[in-house]
């Protein structure tokens, strides 16, 4: 089960738990194979992150969220001197995932941006031959 942000989610993935709006009304129930008209939708109830089966999605080690990969790098460091404090140690497990996530984002919509540059550039190719 992973907690992703729902710019990553893909047609094909299955909810781990159900989805809610802010109010507590369930919109879509667990189990559920998503959609594209799906994802939509549920990204217009305001819903900004949702719980898939499996991990489908690498969080680690994503170059295209550069700041957020950065930042979350410096997290080690800012909180060396709380180990042993379990606020700070549950504080920085949130931000990590926090950071983690924006990442992943940033580097999700950086590919989908290269690929639609490359797209448009094979079309451009193709309408002058």
């Amino acid at each position: 089960m992973q907690k992703i942000p729902l710019k990553l989610a893909a047609a094909g993935m299955k909810l781990a738990k159900s989805v809610e709006r802010a109010d507590g009304i369930v919109l879509v129930g667990e189990g559920t194979e998503l959609s594209d008209p799906l994802i939509t939708r549920i990204g217009q109830a305001g819903v900004s992150s949702i719980v898939v089966q499996g991990s489908p999605v690498d969080m680690d080690g994503l170059e295209g969220g550069a700041d957020y990969g950065r930042i979350r790098g410096r997290l080690e460091h800012l909180f060396r001197k709380h180990r042993d404090d379990r606020f700070m140690a549950a504080l920085h497990g949130t931000f990590d995932r926090y950071f983690r996530a924006k990442a992943a984002e940033a580097a999700a919509e950086a590919a989908a941006l290269r690929s639609l540059e490359e797209n448009d550039a094979d079309d451009s190719v193709q309408a002058d031959a």
